[in-house]
């Protein structure tokens, strides 16, 4: 339920806009034929419903920002753990227990601000679909003892004005006494509504309205969606009528216009909403031009493709100037220290030296398809970690430690659970893939290191999606593109995991290739354009991140765009390189260096070629969060995809 409503709060925004434009385009095309406007509101019900946003060259939507209300619970780090006195644990135990307050037995926990919110938003979904059955079900009950005349059309004592009801096999209602012309009328005017679906669109429509009610402007959409049907319904009526039959037609809308009682939340009725303008859009109806049937045609083109997919990259149409021709590309060879990383023995990975546990993984939890799981809990004791109970339930894995409870990570679910030593220490992790948002944002990778207090991830929200699973006592991970981006055929990588002394956590390739073989654009950068990139890595870095003794960067140069600009009547070379940059800085102690702080990702770096060497002259890397991934499409070359495009292709071995 949390994902739902996170989705819906997510396109809520870019909606927002959508429906803004599409209200000023109704208005300008009030001269065209009324069905056109039905094409509009498609739009907007499209941007509203529809996960998948294509790429287009005329696309002016960005992709709808995520709302992520919940981040993960702070987990104690060792620096910030209390001292445990050996009152408390055991002298032989060297691991700090985390520690939090935990609620009385019989207190129930508090909910977070997302469930507090996405159960007030699934609250009133359920009173509005409450309400719209209600009044179908009254309605029905009102017309039981109808009368039936002929053609599926219906005469009723107890109802004011014609409707329709029904979806699969429709029917006209009528009030008793209405003959003669003003039958002949609203029969014409709720025979088109059958014709054109109208009773489906509506219901569709109304149920659109109660997925969005906490947003004004859905509402607002749906009012006008309502006369628009009405309007083009009426169009569609008399479309064949003379001057004398539209008189008549409108004083029959007039006189139910006049008589109707409250809104109708499902039927459609005759005369039910937007009388006035309705009578004076019959009164004054012409047959349209043809030139202007054609502009509204193209309006409502232009509006889908516009409004209904997103920009591609910017550089897409200057694609030639960017140097990335299968001629110009060398691979790089990993050096011996990279190969061996690269080609790491995978059971080395996974807990061979665990001490209290059979075998190199310990398989706590198998969450499949039982129909029962989400009433279920497990619980577990470990030799490594004397005191200390742990709980798996769908929603979250805890620890429980001298009476205090504390939150490991949490998903929406929670899938399998293995015990697996990854970094080596002789102490095992919990390794888990869990869904975040039901899924909707995406499948993760979480490893809790339990002996230091440490939660790592492996997470693309609504990029990549993460699996984690067990095969042939192996821990197999794969990174998947993301299904709401585009089809697949196959994991972009699989490997296993490694948990680095400092909490990163790498998925090790089973193919080296996949990683080993990085192609960058012609020849290894000049020395001294090489170290311009690294100095300038460095130096933008040293304000923002804690600083060490020494520095170091890596970089791989995915494109390069050479340029030229004019400076008093002179030449001045200009060269643009995009890059995967991994900066980190270290201290030495004890004997060993020690990682202080660290940063990697896609930086594009602009450089003066002068005299004196190259000189920086803009220095360009992606938003955080949400804006990450469209911001670098927007900026990178369009050839390169998502894959090329991923830290976690080259990190390794930078």
């Amino acid at each position: 339920m949390e994902g739902v409503f996170l989705y819906l709060l997510g396109r809520s925004a870019p909606a927002a806009v959508v429906i803004a434009v599409v209200v000023l385009l109704r208005f300008a095309l009030r001269d065209a034929p009324k069905a056109f406007r039905m094409l509009l509101w498609a739009v907007v019900a499209l941007r509203l419903l529809c996960p998948y946003t294509p790429e287009s060259r005329l696309g002016l939507m960005p992709d709808a920002a995520p709302v992520y209300f919940a981040a993960p619970p702070e987990n104690t780090l060792v620096s910030d753990v209390e001292t445990v006195t050996a009152a408390v644990l055991p002298e032989a135990v060297p691991y700090p227990v985390p520690v939090h307050e935990a609620p009385a037995p019989s207190q129930a926990p508090t909910p977070t601000l997302i469930q507090v919110l996405s159960g007030a938003w699934f609250a009133g979904f359920c009173a509005l679909l409450a309400w719209g059955l209600y009044g179908y079900l009254k309605l029905r009950r009102t017309v039981a003892a109808s009368l039936a005349l002929s053609g599926g059309v219906y005469v009723c004592d107890d109802i004011p004005s014609p409707f329709v009801l029904g979806i699969v096999r429709p029917r006209v209602y009528v009030p008793s006494g209405l003959g003669g012309d003003e039958l002949s009328c609203v029969l014409a005017h709720e025979r088109a509504h059958i014709r054109r679906g109208d009773p489906l669109w509506k219901l569709c429509a109304w149920l659109t309205a109660c997925l969005y009610w906490f947003h004004p402007l859905v509402w607002v959409s749906y009012a006008l969606f309502c006369r628009d049907v009405e309007l083009a319904c009426d169009e569609a009526a008399i479309r064949g009528m003379d001057a004398p039959r539209r008189a008549a037609y409108s004083e029959a809308l007039l006189n139910r216009g006049l008589r109707r009682r409250k809104l109708q939340v499902y039927p459609l009725a005759f005369g039910e909403t937007g009388v006035k303008e309705r009578v004076r859009a019959v009164l004054r109806y012409r047959k349209p031009a043809l030139w202007l049937t054609g502009a509204a045609v193209v309006v409502c083109v232009a509006a889908g493709v516009c409004l209904l997919t997103r920009p591609v990259s910017a550089d897409t149409s200057d694609e030639t100037s960017v140097a990335l021709s299968d001629a110009d590309e060398t691979s790089i060879e990993p050096s011996d220290a990279e190969a061996a990383l690269l080609n790491v023995d995978p059971q080395s990975l996974n807990g061979a030296e665990l001490s209290a546990l059979s075998g190199d993984v310990y398989e706590w939890v198998r969450n499949d398809a039982d129909a029962n799981w989400p009433n279920l809990t497990e619980t577990l004791q470990i030799a490594e970690f004397p005191g200390v109970t742990f709980h798996w339930t769908p929603e979250n894995v805890t620890a429980t430690a001298d009476g205090a409870e504390s939150v490991l990570f949490y998903g929406m679910p929670v899938w399998s659970v293995y015990l697996a030593d990854l970094n080596g220490d002789g102490y095992p992790e919990f390794c888990s893939m869990v869904s975040i948002g039901s899924g909707i944002i995406d499948e993760r990778i979480n490893v809790y290191d339990y002996r230091n207090g440490r939660l790592s991830e492996l997470q693309g929200r609504f990029y990549f999606n993460y699996t984690l699973s067990l095969e042939n006592g192996t821990l197999t991970a794969r990174q998947w593109r993301s299904r709401d981006i585009e089809p697949y055929s196959g994991p972009l990588l699989t490997g296993t995991l490694r948990l680095t002394d400092t909490g990163k956590l790498l998925l090790v390739p089973s193919n080296p290739e996949a990683v080993g073989t990085v192609t960058r654009v012609g020849e290894t950068l000049s020395g001294e354009l090489s170290d311009a990139v690294r100095a300038a890595v460095i130096a933008h870095d040293k304000p923002l991140y804690a600083e060490g003794e020494f520095d170091a960067e890596s970089h791989v140069v995915l494109g390069i765009r050479p340029d030229s600009v004019d400076e008093d009547r002179k030449a001045v070379s200009i060269v643009t390189l995009y890059l995967m940059s991994l900066r980190e800085s270290f201290d030495y102690r004890d004997g060993r260096f020690e990682r202080v702080s660290g940063r990697s990702g896609p930086l594009v770096l602009t450089f003066r070629m002068e005299d004196g060497g190259p000189v920086l002259s803009d220095y360009w890397e992606p938003r955080d969060g949400s804006y990450y991934w469209p911001d670098i499409r927007e900026k990178f070359p369009s050839v390169l995809t998502d894959a090329q495009r991923d830290t976690q292709t080259y990190i390794l071995g930078q």
